[in-house]
Order: structure tokens, then C-alpha cells, then sequence
């Protein structure tokens, strides 16, 4: 008779999840055992809403601590669980829910820096990696395809260790996928320290879990491509020689510049390498 109780605590059930002001969800596969912030975590892989920004509120409508289990709370099976935002989000996660080009970019994704100078410029906050997120995981492509013009990094991953191309792989948004890996060379700045989305390894991966032949063709196609662009650029570089005067690293001139020509101060290509140099000595003239 125990083992029947504790199985029937631990067997899964449905819940309802009501997004405010978006749209109504069920989440399946819920337990009591399972914690507030795991509950969070599902919500975020079905409807692309980071869990920090969640505020899950049940029957008396305050804000449930993420740390307890769902059995604290008297969760039962098609219990009505709502989830309300932060009021300076609210716009931003409707606008990109809905693929809302105009709201996103009018939701102040980019402030100014508090620096004096020609080093003052405008990053981004917290926002332009959110409204990336939404709009990756529900496959709005105006959307990814802006913010990514404007240098928002793809790699950044969310507290639940997610980032916005992971997102667009599970989801399989192949049209995403192949916007943010394309555009996701070069961003980041300690590249030991945060993945390489523009890897090998990485564009065989996100092929290999999309599993359609398309996308298996593009990204490999494109694979190719910078492959091939890259070593093209290395070889120009390399044939082309350096003169003498580059050779030098010094600030004072190794040649001398007349009406008739350039003279140099000294022969730095040896036509007998193996030959021993003799030098005169001054003291003997």
C-alpha cells in the first residue's frame, strides 16, 4: 500500500498556464516532487519566456518561492497557474512573442554608455538579449534578422544555460538557425572564456538535431564556403612579399629619398648566406 501512494505522488499530470495578456498553455509531464524553478524551466523550453522574468502566481495570486516543491503549494492535477511579468517588461515580451518589429525596437534595447569621449557608444542591455530569445524560440525572422544587424551576440547564454541559437535548434526554426549562425562570427569578446558558435564542430551538431536534409545542406553549404573564403584570404597574405623597408622595426629611416631615386643604408637580402661577413674595423683606418 505505501509503494502505491508514493507512486501516485510521483505519476505526472497536466497544468494550465496562463501567459498575461499573450496566450494559454499546458504544460504536461508535472509532478509534485518537481520545484518551482523546474516548473519555470518548462515553461521557458514551451513558450521561449527566460524563467527569471517568469513571476508564477497561484490561487491567491503572490509571487511562489522558486526553491519550494509544487507539493508546498497543493498542486493538483489541471490546476490554473498564472504568469505575470514585470511592468518595464511587459512590453518587450509581448512585442516579441507576437513578432512585433516596431514595439521591440521602441522598448529601449540599446542605452548609452556613461563615458566621456570618443570612447562613448551605445551598448546593449539585458533587453536586445531577451527580445532575441523570444523571437528565435517562436521563429520570428524580421525580428532575428534586426537584431542581429545590430551586433546583439547570439552566444550569450540565459540563466538556464540556454542561448538563443539552442533555442532555435530545439524548436527547429531552421530560417533562425541559419541567421544567427551566419551572423555569429566575430561576436563575443574572450573567445576561451564563451563558445564559438561559427565552429565546425558546432554547425555539424545543430545539423545533425535539425534532421532535415535542407538544413543539413545549407549549413554544410555555407560551412564550405567560409572554409574555403578563409584559406583564400591566408594564401593572398602570404604571397605577397615585404620590402626591405618593412623589415625593420625602428624609427629611424633605412633609406634615403633623392631627386633620382631611393638609396638604402644597408643590403638586407644576402646573396651568400653562408659566406662570413667581414666587417672593418674603424680604429684601423
Amino acid at each position: 500500500m505505501p509503494c502505491q501512494i508514493s507512486s501516485a505522488k510521483n505519476r505526472p499530470f497536466p497544468v494550465k498556464i496562463v501567459l498575461t495578456s499573450i496566450e494559454e498553455i499546458v504544460i504536461r509531464d508535472v509532478v509534485t516532487s518537481m520545484t518551482v524553478l523546474a516548473l519555470k524551466d518548462k515553461i521557458e523550453l514551451q513558450c521561449g519566456i527566460p524563467r527569471q522574468l517568469q513571476r508564477l502566481t497561484y490561487l491567491d495570486e503572490l509571487d511562489i518561492d522558486d526553491r519550494k516543491k509544487l507539493s508546498f503549494f497543493h498542486v493538483v492535477p489541471n490546476s490554473i497557474l498564472t504568469v505575470k511579468w514585470w511592468p518595464e517588461w511587459a512590453s518587450l515580451i509581448q512585442a516579441a512573442y507576437r513578432g512585433d518589429l516596431k514595439n521591440v525596437m521602441a522598448s529601449r534595447i540599446r542605452v548609452m554608455e556613461h563615458k566621456v569621449g570618443w570612447f562613448r557608444g551605445a551598448h546593449f542591455n539585458e533587453r536586445g538579449y531577451i527580445a532575441l530569445y523570444i523571437a528565435s524560440h517562436r521563429g520570428h525572422e524580421r525580428v532575428v534578422s534586426r537584431l542581429m544587424s545590430l551586433g546583439i551576440d547570439p552566444c550569450r547564454k540565459m540563466p538556464s544555460g540556454r542561448s538563443s541559437i539552442h533555442v532555435a535548434v530545439l524548436n527547429r526554426r531552421i530560417t533562425c538557425v541559419n541567421l544567427l549562425v551566419g551572423k555569429a562570427r566575430g561576436k563575443g569578446g574572450e573567445a576561451g572564456l564563451r563558445e564559438n558558435c561559427a565552429r565546425r564542430n558546432t554547425f555539424l551538431n545543430i545539423a545533425g538535431q535539425l534532421q532535415r536534409r535542407d538544413g543539413w545542406k545549407l549549413l554544410v553549404i555555407q560551412l564550405r564556403e567560409r572554409m574555403g573564403r578563409r584559406e583564400k584570404d591566408t594564401l593572398s597574405k602570404r604571397d605577397i612579399p615585404l620590402r626591405e623597408f618593412q623589415k625593420y622595426d625602428s624609427t629611424f629611416s633605412t633609406y634615403l629619398t633623392g631627386p633620382l631615386g631611393r638609396i638604402y643604408l644597408c643590403t638586407v637580402l644576402q646573396k651568400n648566406p653562408l659566406r662570413c661577413r667581414t666587417f672593418i674595423k674603424p680604429w684601423k683606418f
